[in-house]
């Protein structure tokens, strides 16, 4: 943990047990989960849970102002599936990366990728605060 956090630049801060307001970035992003939840349910109260899966898409969806980019695509390093039918459609059959191509991919994230978001969320900063 201690190489990616040096690595990518990331200010790795530990907050105590039950005091989640020491992690406010996680905290906004509970908060608009359980607005987006809370809107679903309609006043109910019931069956919340069932809503959780549509709105963690819809949230990992969502183009971040920081990032211009959606989390979906930075994890996965593609874009989310539509919603379309796929049934009729040929499937891609998904080839394992070699060992190479996968060191290659590696070494763009961090030569690349990584410098990229942390320059964006530097300069996010430096505008907003």
């Amino acid at each position: 943990m201690k190489l990616l956090t040096e690595s990518t630049g990331i200010d790795h801060r530990l907050i105590s047990p039950y005091h989640p307001q020491a992690n406010g970035s996680a905290e906004r992003w509970v908060k608009t989960a359980k607005i987006a939840i809370a809107k679903s349910v309609q006043g109910t109260g019931q069956d919340w849970d069932f809503y959780v899966p549509s709105v963690q898409l819809f949230i990992n969806n969502k183009v971040s102002k920081r990032l211009n980019t959606p989390p979906f695509s930075l994890m996965f390093a593609r874009k989310m599936n539509g919603f379309e039918d796929y049934r009729k459609k040929d499937p891609k059959k998904a080839v394992p990366l070699s060992y190479e191509e996968l060191l290659e991919r590696i070494d763009h994230m961090n030569q690349v990728v990584f410098p990229a978001i942390k320059d964006k969320t530097d300069k996010y900063v430096d505008e907003v605060f």
